[in-house]
C-alpha cells in the first residue's frame, strides 16, 4: 500500500517524488475541527511525512480523544501504527475508518492492506512460537521425563498452543516432543482446546469439539459451557448442559445458584443430581447451606435434612480426612439454613474454637456469623475478638452487621460497628453500613444515638480520596429524601464537602423520583445542582440521571422547560466530552421536535467500538514486543519458553478479538 495521509477533506497520496494528488472526500461530521485540534492534526500529518510515527500517533491521538468522530484521524492512526510495527492497532483503525466512511473510494485498497496485516500477525505468531520451541530445547534434560526441566519447558509451550485454540499446532508439537507421556493425546488436546474455546467466549466451537469426546472428557467441557451461558443469563441452557454431563465440575457458587433456581422452579430432583454428580466433597459442603435453605423454603425440609445427614455421614466415615472442622461448621450452617437452629447449635457448640491456629481464621469467620444468626451475640463477639487477620477480622464484622440489618436488628448490629474498618476495595461500604444504623436512630427520634454513629463515621480513618463521613451523609440524605423528609435530606447534602459523593447522592435522589413516576421532581433536583456540575468527577452520572428524567418526562409530551433542561444536559455532555451519551441526547431532541439537533447528535453517535478496540491495542505487550522481550529476558531457562509463547498468545487473542468485534457489528449486537 502506497503511503498516503488523509487530511480533513482530501486524500493525499504521497509518492516517492512527493507529488500530492487530491481526491474528493466527504464526512458526516461537522466540516471543520476547532483551530487547536486542526493544528494538532496538521502536526500529526507533518510528523508522518517525516516518518516520525510515534510523534504522529501522539498528535492524532489528541485529536481523537477530543473528537472521536473525525474519521481522517482513524486512517492516519492506522497508517502510523502500521509503520510503527503495531499491526493489531493498525487493523482496528483501518477497520474503523471503513466502518464509518461507507463511501470510501479507496475501500478495496484498504481492505487489501488489512489482509496483509492479518497475515503479518499470523507470521509473527509462528515466528514467536518457533523461538519458544528453540528456547525450550536449550533447557537441560533431566534424569527422567517427569522431573526433566526441558520436558516441563516444552509442556509450557504446548499449553500456549491450546490457549491460542490452535488444535493442529498443539497436536503436532505434542507428537514431536511429548509423545512419551500418555497425557498428551489427540483427545486431551481436543478437550483442552474445547474448554479454552468456551473460556474465550466461543461456546459453540467448544461444544462442537467436545461432541466426539469420551463422556468423562466431555463432561468438563459441558460444565464450563454451562457456567459461561449462565453468566449470559441463559439459565435453561445452563441447566440442560449440566444435566448432560456425567460428572459435574465448576465453582460451588455457580452450581449452588443453578441448584437453588432449579429447586425454586420445582425441579428438586435435578438439583440433587447436580450435588450427586459433583466430584469435590468440600465443594458439596460449600453448596449445602444454599441448597438446604432452598429446599426448606420450597416446602421440602425433609429432603434438606436428609441431604445434610447423607453428606455429613460420608465425611464422618472418610478416614482420609483428618481435619473435619470445616465440614462441621458447614453442616451447622446448612441446618440453620434449613430451619433447624437447635441442630446447628449442637454441632457448633461441640467445636473448640480456642484451639484454632492462626491459619484457621477463615473457619472462625463463618462460626461467628452463625452464632450471630442463632442469636448468641456474646459468643459471636467472643470469636470476633479472637480474629487478628487484617482481612477476616473486618470482613466478619461486616457480614454480621449486614445480616443483622437485613433482619431489622439494628441495636444488635450497633454492637459490632466498632469492629468495622475501611474497605480499600469498596470505598463506600463503611459509610453506607454506618448510615443504615444511624438512619434507624434518626427514624426513631434518637438524635443522641444518630449523633454517636455520625461521630463514629467522622472519626474513622478515611480511604483516600473518599471520606467515610461524606458517604455517611450521602446515605442519610438519600434515606431522608425517600422518607419524604426533604429538609433533613437537604441539610445532609449541604454538609457533604466531597463533590463526587455529593453528586452521587443527588443522582440517587433523582433516580428515586424517576422510579416513583415523578421525573419533574428529578429535573428540579438536578437543575438546582447545575452550578455543581462544572469540574465534576462524575459527569456520566449526572448526564445519565438527566436523560432518564427527560425520557420519562417526555411521556407527557414536550415542554419549553424540558427543552431548556435537555439543552443544559447536551451542552454539559459536549463540554465534558461524554460521547457515549450522544445517541440518547439525539433521541431526546427527536422527541422534542428538534430535528436539526437530533440529526447532529445522531451523526455523532456512530459506533465507536473500533476506536475503543484500537486504543486497547495501543497498550499491552503487542504494542511494543521489543519491550516485552526485554522484560522477560532474565527469566530462568525453564520458564522462558512459556513466557515467549505467551506473547504469541496475546497476538492470537488480538486477531480473535478483532473478528469478534466485526461479527458483533455485522449481527447488530454492538
Amino acid at each position: 500500500m502506497r503511503s498516503k495521509l488523509l487530511t480533513g477533506y482530501a486524500v493525499l497520496i504521497v509518492l516517492a517524488g512527493c507529488v500530492l494528488l487530491p481526491t474528493s472526500f466527504s464526512f458526516a461530521q461537522e466540516e471543520t475541527l476547532p483551530s487547536d485540534l486542526q493544528k494538532k492534526f496538521e502536526k500529526g500529518l507533518a510528523a508522518a511525512e517525516q516518518s516520525s510515527w510515534d510523534i504522529a500517533i501522539k498528535y492524532f491521538k489528541e485529536v481523537l480523544d477530543n473528537n472521536p468522530f473525525y474519521f481522517p484521524a482513524y486512517f492516519n492512526m492506522g497508517l502510523a501504527h502500521e509503520k510503527a510495527g503495531n499491526e493489531l492497532a493498525a487493523i482496528a483503525y483501518f477497520k474503523g475508518y471503513l466502518h464509518h466512511v461507507a463511501a470510501a473510494e479507496d475501500r478495496a485498497q484498504v481492505e487489501k492492506e488489512i489482509t496483509r496485516l492479518e497475515v503479518a500477525v499470523e507470521a509473527k505468531i509462528a515466528k514467536i512460537m518457533k523461538q519458544a520451541e528453540e528456547a525450550a530445547l536449550t533447557v537441560p534434560e533431566g534424569k527422567d521425563q517427569w522431573t526433566s526441566p526441558r520436558f516441563q519447558a516444552l509442556k509450557s509451550v504446548y499449553f500456549q498452543y491450546t490457549n491460542m485454540l490452535d488444535q493442529e499446532g498443539a497436536q503436532k508439537f505434542a507428537q514431536k516432543y511429548l509423545s512419551q507421556d500418555k497425557y498428551f493425546t489427540p483427545e486431551k488436546t481436543r478437550a483442552l482446546v474445547a474448554e479454552n474455546s468456551i473460556s474465550a467466549g466461543e461456546t459453540g466451537k467448544g461444544l462442537d469439539l467436545a461432541a466426539s469426546l469420551p463422556a468423562r472428557s466431555r463432561s468438563g467441557t459441558l460444565c464450563k459451557a454451562a457456567e459461561k451461558v449462565y453468566e449470559s443469563g441463559d439459565f435453561p441452557r445452563a441447566a440442560k448442559l449440566l444435566a448432560e454431563a456425567d460428572e459435574i465440575s465448576g465453582s460451588d457458587s455457580f452450581l449452588a445458584a443453578i441448584a437453588k433456581e432449579l429447586i425454586e422452579k420445582g425441579q428438586s430432583d435435578a438439583a440433587l443430581r447436580i450435588i450427586e454428580k459433583y466430584d469435590y466433597p468440600s465443594g458439596k459442603f460449600d453448596m449445602l447451606p444454599t441448597v438446604a435453605g432452598a429446599l426448606a423454603a420450597a416446602g421440602s425440609k425433609g429432603e434438606a435434612i436428609a441431604l445434610i445427614e447423607k453428606l455429613k455421614a460420608a465425611i464422618d466415615a472418610d478416614e482420609d480426612i483428618s481435619d473435619k472442622l470445616d465440614y462441621g461448621i458447614k453442616s451447622a450452617r446448612a441446618y440453620e439454613a434449613a430451619g433447624e437452629p437447635a441442630r446447628a447449635r449442637a454441632i457448633i457448640d461441640g467445636l473448640d474454637f480456642s484451639t484454632y491456629p492462626h491459619q484457621k481464621e477463615y473457619l472462625l469467620m463463618p462460626a461467628a456469623v452463625l452464632y450471630a444468626k442463632l442469636g448468641d451475640l456474646q459468643k459471636a463477639e467472643e470469636i470476633q475478638r479472637m480474629l487478628t487477620d487484617p482481612t477476616f477480622k473486618p470482613r466478619t464484622a461486616f457480614t454480621i452487621v449486614d445480616d443483622l440489618i437485613k433482619r431489622g436488628k439494628y441495636a444488635d448490629a450497633d454492637r459490632f460497628l466498632t469492629y468495622l474498618e475501611p474497605n480499600p476495595y469498596n470505598m463506600f461500604e463503611l459509610g453506607e453500613t454506618l448510615a443504615k444504623v444511624g438512619w434507624q436512630y434518626l427514624q426513631s427520634g434518637d438524635r443522641a444515638g444518630a449523633a454517636r454513629i455520625e461521630q463514629m463515621a467522622r472519626a474513622t480513618a478515611d480511604i483516600f480520596p473518599i471520606k467515610t463521613i461524606a458517604v455517611y451523609e450521602k446515605e442519610i440524605a438519600v434515606s431522608a429524601w425517600k422518607a419524604g423528609k426533604k429538609e433533613l435530606a437537604a441539610e445532609s447534602i449541604r454538609k457533604i464537602s466531597d463533590k463526587w459523593v455529593r453528586e452521587a447522592g443527588v443522582c440517587a435522589q433523582a433516580d428515586f423520583e424517576i422510579k416513583e413516576g415523578r421525573p419533574d421532581e428529578a429535573i428540579a433536583l438536578l437543575t438546582a445542582e447545575r452550578e455543581q456540575w462544572k469540574g465534576s468527577d462524575r459527569q456520566a452520572w449526572i448526564i445519565a440521571a438527566g436523560l432518564d428524567a427527560c425520557e420519562k418526562a417526555l411521556v407527557k409530551g414536550p415542554s419549553p422547560r424540558l427543552k431548556e433542561f435537555a439543552d443544559a444536559i447536551a451542552d454539559f455532555a459536549q463540554e465534558e466530552k461524554q460521547f457515549d451519551s450522544f445517541g440518547r441526547i439525539g433521541k431526546v431532541y427527536e422527541k422534542l421536535g428538534e430535528k436539526e439537533r437530533a440529526a447532529r447528535f445522531a451523526a455523532y453517535d456512530k459506533d465507536r467500538s473500533w476506536l475503543t478496540l484500537a486504543k486497547e491495542f495501543e497498550r499491552g505487550d503487542t504494542a511494543d514486543p521489543d519491550a516485552y522481550f526485554q522484560k522477560i529476558k532474565n527469566k530462568n531457562a525453564q520458564e522462558l519458553p512459556g513466557s515467549i509463547a505467551l506473547l504469541a498468545r496475546a497476538y492470537a487473542n488480538g486477531l480473535r478479538t478483532i473478528q469478534k468485534n466485526e461479527d458483533a457489528l455485522a449481527a447488530g449486537t454492538k
